[in-house]
């Protein structure tokens, strides 16, 4: 009897225990949610903790930076081996380019065709869109007292943006080959077919048009300035054909293309010269003449 008891006053002095902390604990949340007096607490532990918890940390540390450096060797070492083969390759290329230069002008001399000139090329800055967000169109920092010509075409390093249509003393007009209705004259890279690619009014899109169902074009194909008439130079990237829809109700197919130029994404552009090495276009004669031709 004594042992139970002994049992059921020591079961007794648990609870009490129990709740006794239970009750300190609310009352220490109350009163540091009320008071705030234990930030200061809590601050000072941490700021006591914090040599132990540095040097608690330095073995895991240690190791981050070894294996780091390890990797970072690692890297280094496929890309400088990366590298090196894209060097050779470009050393490659740029012999084979050369070479067919060489040959390229020796065959326009034995034609007697006219030489090809290099553009020049000037940097300039896109500082505004035009009022009309409809318009395609971007204003830049170059004009005719740095060089600009009416006509210029505008690239960025991806492909053709677009063409000056407005030239000013300090500033130009650039019209995108994005605006609707903006002509470009292209060729597919596969085969060399010639077209013309439009512009139809937002920066994901053109279209080429007056295409017949059966000509070889296809998705995938690359299109590129075709050089005829002296605007762009020729191989020029302009889009990549993403869909060629033929319905033979209709006598030509529909061709839509993604720009490859980084339209509406750019700051910067590239302007080049027209060629200058274009002759004038011959004078239409009136129907008199062409009846006595």
């Amino acid at each position: 009897m004594q042992a139970k008891t002994a049992f059921f006053k020591q079961r007794s002095s648990i609870k009490s225990k129990l709740l006794f902390y239970i009750a300190f604990c609310i009352s220490l949340m109350y009163t540091d949610a009320r008071f705030k007096y234990l930030e200061t607490i809590r601050t000072g532990v941490t700021i006591a903790i914090h040599p132990l918890r540095t040097v608690a940390l330095i073995p895991a540390k240690l190791f981050n930076d070894i294996s780091e450096v390890f990797t970072t060797t690692t890297e280094l070492r496929r890309e400088n081996a990366r590298l090196k083969q894209i060097g050779t390759d470009s050393d490659r290329l740029l012999l084979e380019q050369k070479s067919l230069l060489v040959e390229n002008e020796n065959l326009r001399n034995l034609l007697d065709l006219i030489p090809k000139v290099q553009p020049s090329q000037t940097v300039a800055e896109i500082i505004y869109y035009t009022r009309d967000p409809f318009s395609r169109e971007v204003i830049i920092d170059r004009g005719s007292q740095n060089g600009v010509v009416l006509g210029a075409p505008a690239i960025d390093a991806y492909g053709v943006v677009g063409q000056v249509v407005r030239l000013h003393r300090w500033t130009s007009e650039i019209s995108l080959v994005t605006h609707r209705d903006h002509p470009v004259p292209v060729q597919v890279a596969r085969n060399g077919l010639r077209t013309i690619v439009f512009g139809v009014g937002y920066d994901s899109s053109l279209e080429v048009r007056f295409m017949p169902i059966d000509a070889d074009i296809k998705e995938g194909d690359t299109l590129a300035t075709s050089g005829i008439g002296g605007v762009y130079p020729a191989n020029l990237p302009v889009g990549q054909v993403t869909k060629v829809d033929r319905d033979e109700s209709f006598p030509f197919a529909r061709i839509s293309v993604k720009p490859v130029a980084k339209i509406g994404k750019h700051r910067q552009v590239l302007l080049l010269s027209r060629s200058s090495t274009f002759p004038p276009h011959p004078e239409q004669p009136n129907a008199d003449e062409r009846i006595r031709d």
